[in-house]
């Protein structure tokens, strides 16, 4: 307690010799710079007029400019005998009228400049009426320019009485639509009508202005604010303390109307007037003013002597900051609301207040440069509570108190009846009463708090959290959570009407939270915006975002973006707090005051003008239709009127009826060149899009007739489908009879191979059948040598059984297996009755197998069957062993059939042939690989067969397995 009461005396004293005061007043309306640096015609600006298409002429020491809102473009003319031109004009036809030093008098007709021939005087003014005459004020008096003849003529009776005035000198004239023309004229304002004049005496020793008005226009002196008005038929000295309070001391350079307010610039400010109220304001004292309009967008553009062109989107907001000399620090991090001020944070720690009343500013320097974490106005006690390093401060009455040196880092506070609650980074916490040493007393949550607000259904408190939206209630004199909505959603800001908790989340989602816990989503913000901060207002959200803040209507949803395009210095909005009918704005660029009701969508979306078309480089004039060939090279050269994009929009164009939709082309492009034209009578429409994403009020339509290439015309198209079809003919007819002759040939060359295979295979199952004869009686003829009659006769019953079936099945190309499989037990009998030992031979037909349904090729399998006994069986000493598997596979459609011995296998077979008759092969063999050779050419693939030799472990020969593949 000690410790920290040491460290507290010593903080107020560090405090106490740094917070210093600084009184000062300088709020004024943000704007657009256009200087000699950034691409603007010059710094050292005379006039300035918006013509009636829309475009803003610039009259300065450089010369004579035009702005089409992204380049300005200068008129010059070889006979200019000076640069420097002012006293801008248009007249009803569009001419531009304006003068230079050297007093030459300039036109602008159909964009080209030219001089006005034989004038030979000076020129102090120019006016223009609406019955086709200039009117120019000069040391000679009055002179009256006819814009048809560019003849003039001077009026010679200046004053009326019927006198020629032998001198003439006119400081001023100004001709209204009704023809009235006022000029001023020896100390008197003369007012012509109708061939009459009227006199109404100016008693001032100075010159003096009229103001450029719709009306009968006011008189000012050059200084000392003096003023005369109209009152019925006479003019009357006019004193409005607040006027010439401001004008004291302060020499005029011009005097015009905009609506109800009179605009006087000065070399120290421009005072903005109010004829309706008496109200008087001056902006930006420290530059000299020269000129201002109101554009068509609503936009005013100031002219000055030495700072170029200010361009002010919205008079009505106001900033404080470094540029009006305001702020010494523009960075603006918080904005609270208290009791009759306005309390701000730069982002380098000093404290600002704004008293309500008579908006005068209080700057506090802190002495220690470090951002503010939070800040709260405390209405009890009505003081300011800021956070800054992990330490609590109290500014009250001027004054700045150290409360508790180490808090956590705070970032909302919130006042209950007898304690505080903190929000922090690292959870919330409930701290004392300042009286009671605003001490930590325990942690509510330990959720990343940011922001507190009490409910406006219940007795609860709401708590932003990175882990939803917390609400919290008093159970036993302690605050404890009780239920959270959008669980685990990382919660930004929230506010609050009489019924609903409105709540942003970091994802850019806005809900909406009803008393009877609906949780409904209104809305969710573009990726590119990021918000910070809501506020409710009469309906409305104000949501403040890196982008500007977004007006959000809760009826019908529609948004509103006010930014720097609309009146700020910054699109980086860091607090929002509303009072009355006033929204104030922290930003990167200084402090705003907006009120609220100004804040409106803006409905002027600018214009798009065609200055030229241009085909094949040359300008082509206007048309209500334009005939092109395919090659020819198509430009438009275009203007975009959309000075509140400030050069940030896109022309689009687009060929009706063409998918492809809108081509954008930035605002830069000087030309836009259509790189492709569709063929035939085609419209083209050309828009202007500006930041907002708004079309323009207006659309360029060009027609245009695209003439086809000489090969894409109908009669070439005509001419060369009959050529097509002529040789396509021709060439068919050729191609056919050609395909015929190849057809027959190739028929015969089949026909006769077909005959040659059936030939050879015929041949070779004569060759196999008396082949098969011979072994067979070789065979009998063996049991008749040795006298065995009853083996004999059995043998001979067998042959005469097997013989017949040959002689059928050789007649047929294929046989049913079961068939195939009878022949060959029948030749097995017969040949196991040659061998010595014992014989044993087993046949295994899988079941499923339908062996009369599976048609083969006849006598195939007999040869290998031979080889079994011949080759195999017949030198083996011992038992003999003869095994026969058929199967089918299914899913590849294949009968299997394996034919293994246990012979000697074909190695040892073929010594003993070698040793025997080196000129011996089997006839069965081979000529069962070519018949089956030709099977497979006639059907591609349909037998296989896979001979292969059975070896034991101990590497000798245990016989031969022979498997064949066909495809049934």
């Amino acid at each position: 307690m000690c410790i920290f009461s040491s460290l507290m005396k010593s903080w107020l004293v560090i405090i106490g010799m740094w917070v210093s005061c600084l009184s000062v007043v300088g709020q004024y309306p943000a704007y657009f710079n256009y200087t000699i640096e950034n691409g603007g015609p010059s710094n050292e600006i005379y006039s300035i007029l918006q013509d009636k298409q829309g475009y803003i002429w610039i009259g300065c020491d450089a010369g004579l400019y035009r702005y089409n809102g992204v380049r300005f473009e200068q008129y010059t003319n070889p006979k200019l005998t000076a640069r420097a031109v002012t006293g801008l004009c248009q007249s009803p036809s569009g001419t531009i009228y304006a003068y230079n030093f050297n007093g030459q008098i300039l036109l602008v007709k159909n964009n080209k400049i030219d001089i006005l021939k034989d004038w030979d005087k000076d020129v102090n003014h120019l006016s223009t009426d609406t019955k086709g005459s200039i009117w120019i004020s000069s040391s000679k008096g009055v002179i009256q320019l006819n814009e048809k003849t560019l003849k003039w003529k001077s009026i010679a009776d200046l004053n009326g009485d019927g006198k020629k005035d032998l001198q003439g000198f006119s400081n001023g004239i100004m001709a209204q639509k009704n023809g009235t023309l006022y000029y001023l004229f020896e100390d008197n304002l003369i007012e012509r009508k109708n061939g009459k004049c009227y006199i109404h005496p100016i008693n001032l020793q100075n010159p003096f202005f009229i103001t450029e008005s719709e009306k009968k226009p006011w008189v000012f002196g050059l200084v000392n604010g003096d003023c005369f008005v109209p009152r019925g038929t006479k003019y009357v000295r006019k004193a409005f303390p607040k006027l010439i309070r401001l004008l004291e001391g302060k020499k005029l350079t011009y005097v015009q109307e905009i609506g109800a307010d009179i605009w006087i610039s000065t070399h120290s400010g421009i005072i903005r007037f109010s004829k309706n109220s008496g109200a008087a304001s001056l902006y930006y004292p420290k530059i000299a003013f020269s000129a201002c309009i109101k554009d068509t967008e609503g936009s005013y553009w100031f002219t000055t002597l030495h700072d170029g062109i200010l361009r002010m989107p919205n008079l009505d907001y106001l900033s404080w900051n470094e540029r009006t000399e305001a702020l010494p620090h523009d960075q603006i991090s918080h904005v609270v609301h208290g009791k009759g001020s306005i309390f701000f944070a730069t982002t380098d720690g000093e404290l600002g207040e704004i008293r309500e009343a008579d908006e005068q500013l209080k700057v506090v320097n802190h002495p220690i440069r470090s951002d503010i974490g939070a800040m709260y106005y405390d209405s009890v006690d009505n003081c300011l509570f800021f956070n800054k390093m992990n330490t609590a401060y109290r500014y009250c009455n001027g004054n700045v108190e150290v409360l508790n040196p180490f808090t956590r880092p705070v970032k909302d506070f919130f006042r209950l009846k007898d304690a505080y609650l903190l929000a922090t980074s690292q959870g919330t916490y409930v701290y004392s009463l300042p009286k009671d040493g605003f001490k930590e007393q325990r942690c509510v949550l330990q959720d990343w708090s940011r922001q507190f607000i009490e409910s406006p259904f219940c007795k609860s408190i709401f708590v932003a959290t990175n882990h939803g939206l917390k609400e919290l209630t008093n159970q036993s004199n302690q605050w404890k959570p009780k239920r959270t909505f959008l669980l685990n959603k990382q919660i930004t800001a929230i506010t609050k009407d009489s019924k609903s908790i409105f709540v942003l989340t970091f994802e850019g989602k806005i809900y909406q939270i009803t008393g009877n816990g609906n949780c409904k989503l209104l809305t969710k913000l573009e990726e590119n915006y990021h918000a910070v901060q809501l506020n409710y207002h009469q309906g409305k959200l104000l949501i403040a975002t890196n982008l500007g803040v977004i007006v959000l209507r809760l009826k019908t949803g529609a948004k509103t973006i006010v930014n720097r395009y609309t009146g700020l210095n910054s699109n980086n909005i860091s607090g929002c707090v509303i009072v009355a009918n006033n929204c104030w704005l922290s930003t990167g660029k200084g402090l705003h005051k907006l009120p609220l009701s100004s804040i409106h969508k803006n409905d002027q979306a600018g214009k798009i003008i065609l200055r030229n078309l241009l085909i094949n480089g040359k300008k082509v004039g206007k048309k209500p239709i334009y005939e092109l060939n395919y090659s020819d090279d198509l430009k438009l050269q275009t203007d975009g009127l959309s000075y509140r994009s400030n050069g940030n929009f896109n022309f689009a164009y687009r060929f009706v009826g063409d998918r492809t939709g809108w081509i954008l082309v930035p605002a830069s492009v000087k030309e836009l060149t259509i790189p492709r034209l569709p063929l035939g009578n085609v419209e083209m429409e050309v828009k202007l899009i500006d930041h907002e994403n708004r079309s323009s009020s207006n659309r360029l339509r060009i027609k245009l007739v695209v003439q086809a290439p000489i090969w894409q015309r109908w009669w070439v198209y005509v001419l060369s489908a009959g050529l097509i079809i002529g040789m396509s003919y021709l060439i068919f007819k050729r191609r056919i009879k050609q395909l015929r002759t190849r057809q027959e040939i190739r028929l015969k060359q089949l026909q006769l191979e077909n005959e040659l295979r059936l030939t050879q295979q015929n041949a070779l199952k004569a060759q196999m059948n008396p082949h098969f004869l011979f072994n067979v009686l070789n065979s009998i003829k063996g049991f008749i040598y040795e006298n065995d009659k009853k083996n004999a006769a059995k043998y001979l019953g067998d042959f005469s059984s097997l013989v017949r079936k040959v002689l059928e099945m050789s007649a047929l190309p294929s046989v049913p297996l079961s068939d195939e499989l009878e022949t060959l037990t029948l030749y097995i009998n017969l040949e196991s009755m040659l061998l010595e030992e014992d014989f044993t031979f087993q046949l295994d037909v899988d079941d499923s197998l339908d062996t009369g349904g599976v048609l083969i090729p006849s006598l195939l399998l007999q040869p290998y069957i031979e080889n079994a006994f011949k080759h195999g069986l017949r030198h083996k000493k011992g038992f003999k062993r003869l095994f026969i598997h058929v199967s089918e596979d299914r899913e590849n459609q294949l009968l299997i059939i394996q034919i293994q011995d246990n012979g000697i296998g074909r190695t040892a077979a073929g010594e003993i042939n070698r040793s025997q008759n080196a000129a011996h092969e089997s006839f069965a063999t081979n000529a069962n690989e070519k018949r089956i050779e030709l099977l497979n050419f006639e059907r591609g693939g349909v037998i296989g067969v896979e001979i292969e030799d059975l070896i034991s472990e101990l590497g000798a020969a245990t016989g031969t397995k022979v498997t064949i593949r066909i495809h049934i």
